[in-house]
């Protein structure tokens, strides 16, 4: 190993190329951008077809079919979910976990565009999007008045909209919670009739009066003029004076069959903030930027925008995630802080304060160009990368203790300061560099985690990797530069309490046990190996299994699902009630409320439904957030709306994870919609009496009772009216249709609406008052060719893989784990007879579970194998390898033991601290073989005597690199939550057991298997 000696002698240089490491690694730190979770790659988008009037098995017919019919030719389509309600088809398309996503979505997106010319004419809209992390809010605004009119709140809500959207860092801004402004046309239909006008001929009135047709130009004496046409509308009385007809040698004009106002479209959406009336302003930022940088320009924009307010309008910060972010980095740069800290106390204590010094430099410089490295790599700070600079903490001053030591060790055997710089690195120079690159090889398979849930946690692994490739780089040139020049010749520092109690411990205790196991080796292996029984057999019947916990916000969603067929109104006097109930919690810090549609996007994993009149959603944020306070005022809540009639109150938390539709989600496929309500029934009966489940949600169990128009096709065509011309009809004389549109003098331009004039509650003999014209000219009355009468259909049809299908939705209680609830509802579903053509899905967390662990688990198996190709290069066995590798499984039992005491789950995280572990506990073995290889083969020592000299001379870098994985861990581990403390407790558990086994193990087995 010539690298240390190469750093030792060219003083100069080294430290010009860490200055100028140091230098990157600051700049990044200060650049980088900051937001409270990584960004994620969905792998899935989205596809919204809109169609006013069509009910849920007309879409499957029309919509449903063909676009799932050509988007499944895809090879990259992975699955296809999609809802389908009255007048609109949602569809969920996710991607190969494999596949590139953005090339998958162009794919879909030409598809798409295709596909358009399969679907009806008449369709309002159809858009589609990808799934992207970065479309959640950053910052939601309540724009706030109970007197202001709309049209005033949607202009101050437009120009602040203008604003914002100038900040470059500013993706996209919505304005939500307001009616649109149109020009409403209400026909008097029965008048139109008697005076032979139909409504195809007000709209063939108005489109042709309301175009801009260029009239070209003319050249005058050398000069060319443009001709200006009279053009569109100018204003609303040039849309009354619009000549529609003639009637008995007389003009009709629009104004004298119809009404003509300015008002507001149907409303569909309310938004509240704290009870009052509001607009919201929401807006998103793009990948790459600092969020605090961006909330900077904001906070100015909204500043000046509020002095130009009417006084009678105010706003406030619903959603400001600068806040959240700013406590999770500074929480986590505490435990950051809090563990080096502890980590110097322990060397200071340990060594001594010449040798910590040396230690301790690579603890910042460590971090610092490992963080350059991060940056470059594109990602930024967010708890996961900085949860992977604590977890590398413990890591990183492993490699410089031991050749710290080594150093210090062959100083005292009284060689040169240089000559043990330089001996003592390079002796141990390879066996660093194997734990390094197996350490390294052990956190390949998180990188390798496929799906948003490897996206959420890649930064971890890829933090860890730098940080360590730099500490090992330190180790091996700073580390024995440094110790050329503090650590003066033959002057040994004056040992601590701690080396000490350290070297009593060496010379007694160890050593008598190492001497009491080696001659009973093979009765210590076989306890050993029942412990390790025991430990599996906790694993599987005493710790609970999980995927994600929650998020631990202090916020969580109210989703008021009224009954089928509840109006807006409807549904909004139940969110007051509710309203008024979360006025009387004292725990309550603010709520706002959206009606007939979703809340903002305020969660990267969390949905936005779009409209329907029987959906509420209340966004909550609670005082003094404490995990166990929010706990109790959500049970609070569910228990006081557990029994609600007429409508469904979920109370739902924001989780963790990759989104899902529920933690529980169980589908079931088939082709009748009956016998799926009835199977749907059953299972949903079985979750809600299955403890642990919460905010059961069978969504089959409603259905609607609808007006089937039937129309008389033989007497239609008799009469001479066109079938769709009935059809086009009803929905412009019911809903309205835009038929054109009008641009004021200010440019603001308004959707101008055709319907009928009549209130939108009276009753059916409306249909009485519709008239159509025949192609022979004749006004045939709608009920001429038409009878109405009432039919029950299914409010909501889903569909599984081109496939009908019946969802049943549920969140789990805190304590108890999604997989343990889902298994024990699929153990009392074991005989649950099933029709043929019927079976059952499961989806949801154990789903995420089977698909992240499963992945994860043969990558595992690659980098054991790897890690074990690299062990044989540097031991020239295929037995010392396996000696080595006798940590792993010591490392499981303390794994799973320290998850037990602590109550902790076997989570997402805990199996990404189990992988981890296998890297950083063979180091201690392989330091130990490695040693032990020297005595016996080099200063020729008898086996025995060889591993108990190794054990006693590595005991004390064994012991100190423990103490500071350990130290470096445990103010997250302690402080984390239940996303961290399992994997604190996993690779604490872990190294503490495989530590103090290891150092009698792996001297019986290489005493057996060596030779």
């Amino acid at each position: 190993m010539k690298l240390p000696k190469y750093a030792v002698d060219n003083i100069q240089f080294t430290t010009i190329i860490f200055i100028v490491l140091l230098i990157l690694g600051l700049n990044s730190f200060f650049s980088m951008p900051r937001t409270e979770d990584p960004p994620v790659n969905g792998n899935a988008c989205t596809v919204v077809v809109i169609y006013p009037g069509a009910n849920p098995k007309d879409l499957e017919q029309l919509i449903a079919d063909p676009i799932e019919d050509g988007i499944n030719e895809l090879d990259e389509i992975k699955k296809i979910k999609t809802e389908l309600r009255d007048g609109l088809c949602f569809m969920n398309i996710y991607f190969d976990n494999r596949a590139n996503s953005e090339k998958v979505y162009d794919k879909v997106t030409e598809k798409l565009n295709n596909l358009k010319n399969d679907l009806p004419e008449d369709i309002y809209d159809m858009l589609w999007f990808p799934w992207e992390s970065t479309d959640t809010k950053v910052f939601t605004l309540a724009m706030i008045s109970d007197s202001v009119p709309y049209c005033s709140m949607e202009e101050y809500s437009e120009n602040l909209k203008k604003a914002l959207n100038r900040i470059k860092s500013i993706k996209k801004v919505d304005v939500d919670g307001y009616p649109k402004q149109t020009i409403n046309i209400l026909m008097d239909m029965e008048k139109m009739a008697g005076m032979n006008i139909d409504f195809t001929d007000v709209i063939k009135a108005i489109q042709s009066e309301n175009q801009n047709i260029p009239g070209g130009g003319v050249i005058i004496g050398g000069n060319r003029f443009s001709i200006q046409t009279s053009g569109s509308y100018k204003d609303i009385e040039g849309i009354r004076n619009t000549i529609v007809s003639s009637y008995l040698g007389r003009l009709i004009y629009l104004k004298n069959i119809a009404k003509i106002e300015q008002g507001y479209e149907d409303e569909k959406y309310k938004a509240r903030h704290n009870g009052h009336r509001a607009i919201f302003v929401s807006a998103t930022q793009k990948d790459g930027f600092n969020i605090f940088d961006t909330f900077d320009q904001i906070y100015l924009v909204v500043d000046e925008f509020k002095s130009t307010l009417d006084p009678n309008v105010h706003m406030e910060y619903v959603l400001d995630q600068s806040i959240g972010v700013s406590h999770r980095i500074n929480q986590f740069l505490l435990n950051l802080l809090e563990g080096i800290i502890l980590v110097g106390i322990v060397i200071i204590f340990a060594i001594g304060i010449r040798s910590s010094l040396i230690i301790m430099t690579a603890i910042p410089l460590s971090i610092i160009v490992g963080l350059f490295f991060v940056d470059i790599s594109g990602y930024g700070l967010q708890q996961i990368s900085i949860g992977g600079l604590v977890l590398a903490l413990g890591l990183l001053v492993d490699n410089s203790i031991v050749v710290v030591e080594n150093v210090d060790r062959f100083k005292k055997s009284g060689l040169g300061s240089r000559e043990s710089a330089i001996k003592g690195a390079s002796q141990v120079g390879w066996p660093v560099i194997s734990s390094t690159v197996t350490t390294i090889l052990a956190f390949i398979p998180i990188l390798m985690i496929e799906g948003v849930a490897g996206d959420f946690v890649r930064s971890l692994p890829t933090t860890v990797i730098y940080v360590l490739a730099a500490s090992l780089l330190i180790s091996l040139t700073l580390s024995p530069l440094l110790s050329s020049s503090l650590l003066s010749k033959g002057k040994s520092q004056r040992e601590s309490r701690l080396q000490k109690l350290l070297n009593k411990i060496i010379n007694g205790s160890y050593q008598n046990t190492l001497n009491y196991v080696l001659v009973r080796r093979k009765r210590v292996l076989f306890v050993t190996l029942l412990i390790f029984i025991g430990a599996i057999f906790l694993f599987s019947f005493g710790i609970t299994k999980s995927f994600f916990p929650k998020a631990e916000k202090p916020e969580f969603l109210i989703n008021i699902n009224a009954a089928t067929g509840s109006s807006l109104d409807n549904t909004n006097d139940i969110a007051k009630e509710i309203e008024t109930y979360l006025d009387t919690l004292p725990e309550i810090k603010s709520y706002s409320t959206a009606v007939g549609h979703g809340f903002p996007k305020v969660y990267y994993n969390q949905g936005e439904s779009s409209f329907d009149p029987s959906l509420a959603v209340i966004y909550v944020e609670v005082n003094n957030y404490h995990p166990k306070r929010l706990e109790a005022v959500v049970n609070k809540i569910r228990k006081h709306y557990a029994n609600y009639s007429g409508a469904k109150i979920e109370v739902k938390e924001f989780e963790q994870g990759a989104p899902v539709d529920a933690p529980i989600t169980l589908r079931v496929t088939g082709k009748n919609l009956n016998i799926l309500q009835k199977i749907a029934s059953d299972i949903a009966d079985t979750t809600m009496n299955t403890v642990g489940a919460v905010n059961v949600n069978n969504q089959l169990d409603k259905s609607q009772t609808d007006i089937k128009v039937n129309i008389n096709k033989d007497k239609a065509l008799q009469l001479g009216i066109p079938l769709s011309i009935i059809d086009y009809a009803i929905r412009t004389a019911v809903n309205g249709n835009p038929i054109s549109d009008y641009r004021d003098k200010n440019g603001k331009q308004f959707d101008i609406i055709l319907r009928q004039d009549f209130h939108k509650n009276v009753h059916v003999n409306i249909f009485k008052k519709i008239w159509i014209k025949s192609l022979s000219g004749r006004m045939i009355p709608l009920n001429e060719v038409t009878n109405l009468e009432f039919d029950n259909s299914p409010a909501l049809i889903t569909r599984y893989n081109k496939e009908r299908c019946a969802a049943i939705l549920s969140d789990v209680k805190k304590g108890y784990s999604a997989n343990a609830v889902t298994q024990t509802i699929l153990d009392k579903l074991e005989n649950y007879k099933y029709p043929e053509g019927y079976r059952l899905i499961v989806e949801g967390d154990t789903e995420q579970m089977k698909e992240s662990f499963g992945s994860m688990g043969i990558a595992a198996i690659i980098a054991l194998i790897a890690i074990f190709a690299v062990l044989v290069l540097q031991f020239k066995s295929l037995l010392q390898p396996l000696i080595i590798y006798s940590a792993i499984p010591l490392a499981v039992i303390g794994s799973f033991v320290a998850l037990y005491i602590t109550g902790n789950y076997f989570s997402f995280t805990a199996f990404i601290g189990l992988t981890s572990l296998i890297g950083i506990v063979i180091n201690n073995s392989i330091i130990l073989v490695d040693y032990t290889n020297l005595l016996v083969r080099k200063e020729k020592h008898k086996i025995i005597d060889a591993v108990i000299k190794a054990g006693k001379i590595r005991f004390t870098p064994i012991i100190l690199t423990t103490l500071t994985t350990i130290g470096g861990l445990l103010p997250l581990t302690l402080t984390g939550g239940p996303i961290w403390a399992p994997l604190g407790w996993t690779i604490i558990g872990g190294l503490a057991f495989s530590t103090f086994l290891t150092l009698i193990i792996v001297p019986i087995l290489y005493s057996i298997f060596t030779k």
